[in-house]
């Protein structure tokens, strides 16, 4: 093979990898964030994988109850049941592309950001980090940029 043979190909290569890059943020950020989802709104477990518990508040147990929905374990659904007008947090936490063209995810409204603030840090709540990745969420999305990368074959 060439020099010039060489440099093209290490030119295609690096062509590649530019691309791949964007796609494969966009892959790992996905693939952390779909998981991060299915932790809190389906398992109810915090970062450091701590069961949300029940629920403290008697009224809102009631409440639950009276519209059918389970009180045996804490969950943050908050369907439109109970906050007809109000944020759904599972609806208001999204993965976009901010101006920059970095891929970010977090809550659409000032309001979920202010009760995901809340259930993280109140001691009447679950007080500990829920919306964070863990290392093993981290460790899926790492793998998932290495799987888009690797694509890159010249």
């Amino acid at each position: 093979m060439s020099a010039t043979q060489i440099h093209i190909r290490i030119k295609e290569y690096t062509e590649c990898l530019v691309q791949a890059s964007a796609r494969a943020e966009l892959a790992a950020m996905n693939e952390i964030f779909g998981k991060v989802k299915q932790r809190v709104f389906n398992s109810n477990i915090t970062k450091d994988g701590k069961d949300f518990g029940g629920y403290r508040s008697e009224a809102y147990k009631k409440k639950r109850e009276s519209l059918g929905l389970q009180t045996f374990s804490k969950d943050l659904q908050f369907t439109e049941k109970i906050n007809q007008d109000g944020p759904s947090l599972r609806r208001d936490f999204q993965l976009g592309v901010d101006e920059d063209n970095s891929v970010v995810y977090g809550f659409t409204t000032d309001r979920s950001n202010e009760i995901r603030g809340y259930q993280e840090t109140s001691d009447k709540q679950i007080g500990e980090e829920i919306f964070y990745p863990n290392e093993d969420e981290i460790e899926f999305g790492i793998n998932e940029y290495y799987h888009e990368i690797e694509k890159c074959q010249v």
